[in-house]
């Protein structure tokens, strides 16, 4: 989930940038954060699947759910419900309560890494699989990383010919 946000978030700076601003992210500390939390979000997915670093990543995925569960609840405190761009041109939403609901899923998976360990490494369990299991599983990745780049081109391609319709959207004439 976190590579998914990171990588997205990367193909999309202006989006990053533009919903830190709705969530209402001071002026000076937009550029620097919408910048720093891509990299941050990729961090904490190699820590994660590293057997030696998984603690310590869960406990960044816990500090980054805590900073975005707190910017939904102000948001929602205050009657907005900014597009939180959660995962870049991949999915793109108004927050609600089940944004708050889906990283509170995703912080308590980070707590049982935190208080139970990270478990075997993905090195260890790799290693435990046959030649034929390792290429279907390279397989699968090319294709989930090809669907995800062609469905973020074709979404971006949807939007600009007017959504499902395929008609461009209408320009407003000045008179």
């Amino acid at each position: 989930m976190f590579a998914v946000a990171g990588l997205a978030k990367l193909m999309d700076r202006e989006a990053v940038r533009q919903a830190a601003r709705a969530f209402g992210v001071p002026g000076p500390l937009v550029a620097p954060i919408a910048a720093a939390l891509p990299f941050a979000e990729l961090g904490v997915a190699v820590a994660l699947v590293i057997a030696a670093s998984a603690v310590a990543g869960a406990i960044a995925a816990l500090v980054l759910l805590g900073l975005f569960g707190t910017g939904i609840t102000v948001s929602l405190a205050r009657g907005r419900q900014p597009d939180c761009r959660c995962f870049g041109q991949v999915h793109s939403a108004p927050v609600g309560w089940k944004t708050l609901i889906r990283n509170v899923g995703f912080a308590a998976a980070a707590f049982v890494v935190v208080a139970a360990g990270p478990g075997s490494s993905l090195s260890d369990w790799s290693s435990s699989l046959s030649g034929t299991e390792l290429l279907a599983l390279g397989i699968a990745i090319a294709l989930i990383v090809g669907f995800v780049i062609e469905g973020s081109l074709l979404l971006e391609k949807w939007r600009r010919n007017g959504g499902p319709s395929g008609r461009a959207p209408r320009r407003k004439h000045s008179v």
